[in-house]
């Protein structure tokens, strides 16, 4: 267990890094529990939590430009790295989804996004195959609401009504 301080926005989170242990094959399971001969050697194999620590975070995360329909994020490049995750966070399951993948470049337009709606995004690194962590840091904007169109407005001495 240790602790990881984001370089860009300094939070502290606490992280545990953990490996999967696959039994021998001459060990035995019973009633919920598992046995192996001293003399076996098992496998470890890191999950890839472990993996990913080794692979750069993005920082610099921020949105440049945004319409109505789209975002434009970008971030600062980081060493080493030719290829970055976009990940979209969905209110209904309260995570951030993959939703793109790109190569070396250094920003992103969403599009197909909903007028007036807000949106967080997150940029995770990929080396060598594997997507590193997503980071702490993260765009929360909200694209252009529609224009409005004023009808008539209607004034009395004290209010007025716009339709």
């Amino acid at each position: 267990m240790g602790t990881y301080t984001c370089t860009v926005c300094g939070y502290s989170y606490t992280v545990e890094i953990a490996a999967l242990v696959a039994p021998s094959d001459d060990s035995t399971t019973s009633g919920g529990s598992s046995s192996a001969d001293s003399s076996s050697t098992a496998t470890t194999t890191p999950t890839s939590a472990a993996v990913e620590g080794t692979i750069p975070l993005v920082t610099g995360t921020k949105f440049k430009s945004r319409t109505t329909s789209s975002i434009t994020i970008t971030w600062i490049k980081a060493d080493g790295i030719t290829s970055y995750a976009i990940y979209q966070y969905n209110y209904s399951t309260d995570d951030y989804e993959l939703i793109d993948t790109v190569g070396d470049v250094t920003q992103y337009k969403v599009t197909g996004l909903k007028a007036g709606t807000k949106y967080k995004f997150k940029v995770a690194t990929i080396k060598d195959g594997v997507i590193g962590r997503r980071g702490t840091c993260y765009v929360k904007t909200v694209t252009k609401p529609k224009k409005v169109t004023v009808k008539s407005v209607k004034a009395s001495s004290k209010a007025f009504t716009v339709k």
